[in-house]
């Protein structure tokens, strides 16, 4: 039995960035970069003006009085092919090219205009609303790093660097296997176990950037859950839900050997969770699997704590694991046992601006309607001393 800190260490040197492709703008949401991007160009490509007015030299234009000539008109999109001399001015619109010559837009509220005359009616005090060539960045720069995900903001970059398509890692691929003769799929009516952990492993797959699919529940046989592994054989990862404890119907484990993976962890330190197990096969292809507990909440515990690290490491994220914080503890704590503790809390913003985390009163392994309330896990570390109300606490948003 491992700590959890030796199994995401584990997690982490035992799995590869999965393969590359191209994949267009419109796909590219909660993808991650296989490789740094340069912008394809400039941005804006030229002096742009970044308000209505007049393009002029601005020592022609310093204070109230000052009269010029309207020598010609630049909309959008459009070029002066003539040099703005002193005393001259040019009609400009936001984001019209700036004409040579040009070093400050007056805007149009700051004048008067009398046919081709303009005059101010406002000191200037500085050369201003000018956006320079290349101020958002320059054809060559670096963008978007390596092992980035992908968001609005990243995409809508991309595209104003000139980019139709980038090359991102592939999708993990995740095969969710269920187990055991007691259970029975939603809606059908019959008498038995819910199986419900397969459809919230679905979403939060989805939320980490997965393609994942659920095969279905195996019965209590060797035959039954090596059919699964069989129909599994195309995908990247595989999550086995229970039968790896060591009752007289455990086939899972098992079935997973003699199906050539090799065992690399078979049990963590860890509450709830502990049962969780990795191994991994390099034939026919490099393929991964995570074995979660059987109870509910210990398998969404876990698959946060564990599933979300391999997918990340899978998708080619740097540093897979998961971000903590301290906060203020919302209630006393007894002396911790023997295995690192994470329990499902309210993370909470006091009147006096501290963040309190609460521990729900219900923790049992097999409960799901804690994580209505939950948005994040507090963690008690294994031996750790009874803490008392205020004391700080390690927590895990969710």
């Amino acid at each position: 039995m491992i700590s959890v800190e030796e199994a995401l260490e584990t997690l982490r040197a035992n799995s590869l960035p999965l393969a590359s492709e191209i994949v267009s703008l419109e796909n590219l949401n909660r993808r991650v970069s296989a490789e740094a991007v340069k912008a394809n160009t400039t941005v804006p490509p030229n002096a742009m003006s970044a308000m209505d007015g007049y393009g002029v030299r601005f020592d022609s234009t310093k204070k109230i009085g000052d009269r010029l000539a309207v020598i010609g008109e630049v909309p959008a999109g459009e070029e002066f092919s003539g040099t703005i001399g002193d005393g001259e001015a040019v009609r400009i619109f936001t984001g019209g090219k700036v004409p040579k010559g040009a070093d400050h837009i007056v805007i149009q509220e700051d004048v008067s205009r009398e046919g081709d005359w303009i005059t101010l009616t406002c000191d200037q005090k500085k050369p201003s609303h000018i956006r320079q060539a290349g101020i958002d960045f320059r054809a060559g720069d670096e963008i978007i790093g390596r092992g980035e995900v992908l968001d609005a903001y990243a995409i809508a970059v991309l595209a104003s660097a000139d980019h139709r398509a980038i090359k991102v890692t592939s999708r993990p691929k995740v095969a969710i296997i269920a187990n055991g003769n007691e259970l029975i799929e939603p809606g059908q009516g019959g008498k038995g176990i819910l199986s419900s952990t397969p459809y919230g492993l679905l979403s939060l797959l989805e939320d980490w950037g997965c393609e994942g699919e659920y095969l279905g529940i195996a019965g209590d046989s060797p035959e039954a859950i090596k059919e699964k592994i069989e129909a599994a054989k195309d995908y990247d990862l595989i999550i086995p839900l229970g039968g790896a404890s060591v009752g007289d119907y455990d086939y899972m484990k098992p079935s997973f050997a003699d199906a050539g993976f090799e065992f690399l962890f078979q049990k963590i330190k860890i509450k709830p969770g502990k049962p969780t197990w990795f191994a991994k096969r390099s034939h026919p292809s490099l393929q991964y699997v995570l074995g979660l507990p059987g109870n509910p909440a210990s398998a969404m515990v876990c698959a946060h704590l564990f599933v979300k690290p391999l997918t990340d490491n899978l998708r080619g994220i740097p540093s897979p694991g998961h971000e903590t914080q301290m906060a203020a503890l919302g209630t006393d704590l007894p002396k911790q046992g023997g295995r690192d503790e994470y329990l499902r809390g309210v993370l909470e913003i006091a009147k006096d601006g501290r963040q309190i985390a609460k521990p729900l009163s219900r923790q049992d392994s097999s409960l799901l309607t804690p994580f209505l309330q939950a948005n994040c896990f507090i963690v008690r570390k294994a031996g750790a001393e009874a803490a008392q109300e205020n004391d700080p606490v390690e927590v895990i948003r969710l």
